[in-house]
């Protein structure tokens, strides 16, 4: 399988988050109160105005026809965040998954948040994931190191009688180039031996100018590419990626019919971007035009094999936004002379 070192989220996003672990005093946390923890400057409301899951997703049709909010909770077009919540990444639901932000906060924003509890590390399990909006100090592709806030992810050994022992702390892993949503990833392998719990910590010795906002930890039960996909379920395919997946259903168009996608796979962010949102998108004529119309879009989080650092590329999730029956054709054949017209185009004006 060309695709066999691809791995995509293969739980719920409820499924993926690690629990708060008890407090010495034995009182266990609510997810909002493990994330705050101990905090100067973090607040719920502190996520900066201008993060957008929109902005994570390369090949989503940002114009302004365009109303869909891919990660607004049950995929509404027009979300009220008053009561919807701020819309989070990757179908984190704002109602379970609590975030923090520093953005308004005055002098220092640190954080230093709960512990939280992981469970068993396999090879199902490679990483420990993180989103986050704004700038972070990481580590990029080919070791390359990006400046931001100092964000580390601690690891520890909770003992029996309920103490934590820290036993180190890991700079996390960025494939991404901007500071829109995304994960940060911490590779399991390099987690200390010994370590049954993680916290996250925010330290910076210096007032910063960078809004920064988090989510809890997750440590994801991962599936290959071909587990997700199989060879039934349609997948709309952009043009550069298509021969590095074989053993998919590409999407066809029969009859004049498409085929109705499930998923959709696009090259890294600059080739989507520069490629396929041009000459495949709805204002040169090209199929992006059917599901940008048709769908409703979230991003699945993948990852490729051992390339933790590495933009691959992007698994995208179809949903309808109305069902629909399959459509019932009548098929046959006639002859026409050269002058037939069946009337005039009805289309929009370019």
């Amino acid at each position: 399988m060309l695709n066999g070192g691809l791995r995509a989220d293969g739980g719920g996003p409820e499924r993926r988050a690690a629990l708060p672990a008890p407090r010495p005093d034995g009182a266990v946390p609510s997810a909002a109160q493990a994330l705050a923890g101990r905090s100067t400057g973090f607040t719920p409301t502190g996520v900066p105005s201008w993060a957008s899951p929109t902005k994570s997703n390369p090949g989503h049709n940002n114009d302004v026809t365009n109303v869909d909010q891919p990660e607004a909770v049950g995929g509404k077009p027009n979300p009220d965040f008053k009561k919807d919540g701020v819309p989070l990444p990757f179908g984190l639901n704002p109602a379970t998954t609590p975030v923090i932000g520093s953005a308004g906060a005055a002098g220092l924003a640190n954080v230093t948040t709960d512990w939280y509890a992981l469970g068993a590390i396999t090879d199902r399990t490679p990483l420990v994931t993180l989103s986050v909006v704004g700038p972070v100090a990481a580590t990029g592709l080919n070791g390359i190191k990006r400046d931001g806030r100092t964000l580390f992810l601690e690891a520890g050994h909770r003992s029996g009688n309920g103490a934590v022992q820290p036993l180190g702390r890991l700079v996390p892993i960025d494939a991404w180039s901007n500071n829109n949503w995304r994960n940060l990833r911490f590779p399991t392998a390099d987690l200390p031996r010994g370590t049954n719990t993680v916290r996250v910590v925010v330290d910076d010795r210096v007032p910063s100018p960078d809004a920064i906002a988090l989510t809890p930890p997750r440590m994801t039960s991962m599936r290959t590419a071909q587990e997700v996909f199989g060879r039934d379920t349609v997948v709309s395919m952009d043009f550069m990626v298509a021969f590095a997946f074989p053993c998919q259903h590409q999407m066809r168009a029969v009859n004049g019919v498409f085929e109705r996608p499930e998923f959709r796979i696009s090259p890294d962010f600059g080739a989507t971007v520069s490629t396929s949102n041009t000459w495949q998108g709805w204002k040169t004529g090209g199929p992006l035009g059917v599901t940008d119309a048709m769908y409703h879009e979230q991003i699945v989080p993948s990852y490729l094999k051992g390339k933790w650092a590495m933009d691959w590329g992007t698994i995208t999730r179809f949903q309808p936004w109305t069902k629909a029956e399959p459509a019932k054709l009548e098929i046959g054949t006639t002859t026409r002379s050269g002058w037939y017209t069946p009337g005039p185009m009805r289309s929009a004006p370019y």
